[in-house]
């Protein structure tokens, strides 16, 4: 499965480090998967692996690419999240 992050761009450009988003297709039914990165990785990892990118605001991404992600076909939306239950639950609220 590819790597999904809609809130993890190249520090130099701004450019998104990977797709946002898929949708596939799953027993007939369009499903989108959006991925977010915990936003607080370049505290726990060395900084080394962290570089070259920057971690943005999960909520702002998931606002941008959930509607990009249905005009793309999405029946489904699933967000991939790594960003811990109290910041999903904020997540679920805000968008």
């Amino acid at each position: 499965f590819p790597t999904v992050a809609a809130n993890l761009v190249e520090r130099k450009g701004g450019k998104l480090f990977t797709k946002p988003y898929v949708v596939r297709e799953v027993g007939g039914v369009s499903v989108g998967v959006l991925g977010l990165a915990y936003p607080k990785t370049a505290w726990t990892t060395a900084a080394k692996n962290v570089a070259e990118v920057e971690f943005q605001d999960p909520v702002r991404a998931a606002k941008t690419y959930l509607p990009e992600m249905r005009a793309a076909g999405a029946d489904v939306a699933v967000v991939l999240s790594h960003l811990g239950l109290g910041s999903d639950q904020h997540l679920a609220r805000s968008v």
